[in-house]
């Protein structure tokens, strides 16, 4: 009894399949070992490296097919599938045996059940690969298929798992980002067409196709509300209910449904305007009726009261012929801007309200073109952080309230540091030529015509005080041009003179050559040299005093060929005999 139990206990192991189906002899591969492999990962290769070393070139198609059986295999394999079977296998030896002496029964009753039930099966295993093929999308095939490189077909998955992945396409992509939902929802499509149809009918592209699946939110609802609406309502409800609807509810394409539900508003239209103009035989054509519909000439929520009550601005403010209003608007609101820009009283008295962000940034960008000087572009750097699939030109994009715009553009953006005699000795140690600082707890000073000295162009400076730091950057990467100038007209230095500036930079033709003047001064050797600078429309003479002086005419007596251009740094404003002059300053410098 134990050894018949131990017998029981062995062929209940034994599965059905493997006592009636004979296996096929492949190698027990691990799955370990494909890993990586088509089936097992989605890779999606453009084409193969390796083909490019051998001609003529071969490249791997498109063409996929998810089901087992094609026209040309379908015969070999199935025969192969039906005769694996111990059953059929059975009545084809008993079939071979009836063609010879030893058969017991005839040929024909032998062949007739096999060729019956072998027909049946293969065709009962003909609908079962097609079905297969229908009921799967196609992130869905490589769970149930594995791909098989070599005759470019998927291959009815046997034993392991694999889930299916499609590339991520943002919703701006449009036609990519419709296609991608529609390989998702859609099962057994063939081509592209095959997608874009839906209940036979052909859409022209994959949005479309997507709205007639439901896929999207679209405008049904507010049709079907509109449709539902004509067949009880009358047409002044109709026009109330459509403006409900554009003003309240989210609308793709208004316009569609205005057209598709306007014969419902204008019903009565007709008729009413018959009775108002006491013209019973009057004519409207369907434009004039449409016109009538969007606008009857009365407010509704005001009785007896026309569009012009409630117009309350003044004509004289509205510009509206003319083509240049917004540059009339700024000159009006901002008169003698390119003087005054700087003047924080002269801007906190005026201001232009606009109804949207992307106005006053075109305004913006109108005003900052009318200051003189050069535009510096400031970018910043977006970065989608562990979220790589934004690019960088969709951030770039983006202009949040509050913030600055990716293109930050800035003139004039040079200003000066004042440092105070008591607090130079602790500065003066660590500031370099050419090097880069970051500054803290620094104030800001604005000039108020009443100093002896206005050195820069701005009406405001950097002032150091005794709690500022100055910090070397080193980490940033920054290069700033080591030469930057803010050139100032030479008709212009009279009138700076008056303004008491005194550092200036000027650019100039050298008109009259330099002349060395030797003189005494309390008993003292010392000497200077003089020219004449002049951009062709005014001349200013130039005193370069002792050592810088030498160094300047140490500099011309090179061989330099006319016309010889001087740029001047740092420029000292003086008068001497009643005339401007400009003078060498401590930190002066020429080119």
């Amino acid at each position: 009894m134990a050894e018949q139990s131990k017998s029981n206990r062995r062929k209940g192991k034994v599965k059905w399949s493997k006592l009636y189906t004979f296996s096929c002899l492949k190698p027990n591969v691990d799955d370990q070992q494909l890993l990586g492999q088509p089936g097992f990962s989605r890779v999606v290769f453009c084409n193969k490296p390796e083909l490019h070393k051998t001609k003529p070139y071969k490249y791997p198609n498109n063409y996929i097919s998810t089901t087992k059986y094609n026209v040309v295999s379908f015969l070999p394999k199935a025969l192969f599938e039906q005769f694996r079977r111990v059953a059929n296998l059975y009545f084809l030896l008993a079939a071979i045996l009836s063609a010879t002496s030893l058969a017991p029964f005839t040929p024909t009753s032998m062949i007739a059940p096999l060729v019956f039930f072998v027909g049946l099966s293969m065709i009962k295993e003909a609908v079962e690969d097609w079905s297969r093929f229908l009921q799967y999308t196609y992130d869905e095939i490589p769970h149930h298929y594995v791909w098989n490189d070599s005759d470019n077909i998927w291959n009815m998955r046997k034993r392991g798992k694999q889930i299916g992945r499609l590339f991520y396409t943002h919703h701006s992509t449009r036609e990519l980002w419709y296609l991608r939902l529609l390989l998702t929802k859609v099962c057994g499509p063939t081509s592209f067409q095959c997608l874009r149809t839906v209940n036979g009918k052909v859409y022209p592209n994959f949005q479309e196709a997507c709205k007639a699946y439901g896929l999207l939110d679209d405008d049904n609802e507010w049709h079907q509300v509109l449709q539902q609406c004509s067949v009880s309502g009358f047409a002044l409800q109709i026009r109330q209910l459509f403006v409900h609807i554009m003003v309240n509810c989210r609308v793709s394409d208004l316009r569609k449904l205005w057209d598709d539900h306007c014969k419902d508003m204008i019903d009565d239209i007709l008729m009413n305007r018959c009775k108002q103009l006491k013209k019973p035989h009057l004519l409207l054509n369907e434009k004039q009726l449409e016109y009538y519909a969007l606008a009857d000439g009365k407010i509704m929520k005001a009785n007896d009261r026309e569009f012009e009550d409630d117009i309350c601005i003044p004509a004289e403010f509205c510009i509206v012929d003319n083509a240049n209003s917004v540059d009339d608007m700024i000159e009006s609101t901002f008169p003698d801007f390119t003087k005054n820009y700087q003047n924080p009283k002269y801007l906190s008295e005026r201001a232009i309200l606009t109804p949207t962000n992307n106005t006053v940034a075109h305004v913006n960008a109108l005003i900052v073109e009318k200051i003189h000087g050069e535009t510096v572009s400031y970018f910043s750097n977006d970065i989608a952080e562990d979220f790589p699939e934004l690019s960088p030109e969709y951030l770039q994009s983006i202009n949040v309230a509050g913030m600055p715009p990716h293109e930050l553009k800035l003139k004039n953006s040079r200003i000066h540091a004042y440092i105070a005699a008591q607090l130079a000795p602790k500065y003066q140690q660590h500031l370099k030529e050419g090097q880069i600082y970051i500054l803290q707890n620094f104030s800001v000073k604005y000039y108020n015509g009443d100093q002896t000295s206005h050195a820069i162009r701005s009406e405001k400076h950097i002032y150091f005080t005794q709690d500022t730091n100055l910090t070397k950057d080193t980490d940033s990467g920054l290069e700033i041009e080591a030469q930057s100038f803010d050139l100032f007209l030479l008709s212009d230095v009279e009138k700076l003179k008056k303004d008491n500036r005194f550092l200036i930079d000027v650019v100039g033709v050298l008109e009259d050559g330099p002349q060395k003047i030797s003189y005494k001064k309390d008993e003292v050797e010392k000497h200077n040299v003089k020219f004449t600078i002049t951009d062709g429309r005014t001349s200013v003479n130039v005193t370069f005093f002792n050592e810088f002086g030498d160094s300047f005419m140490t500099a011309m007596n090179q061989k330099l060929e006319p016309p010889i251009i001087i740029i001047i740094a740092c420029a000292k404003i003086n008068e001497w005999n009643d005339e401007v002059c400009l003078t060498n300053y401590q930190r002066q410098d020429f080119i």
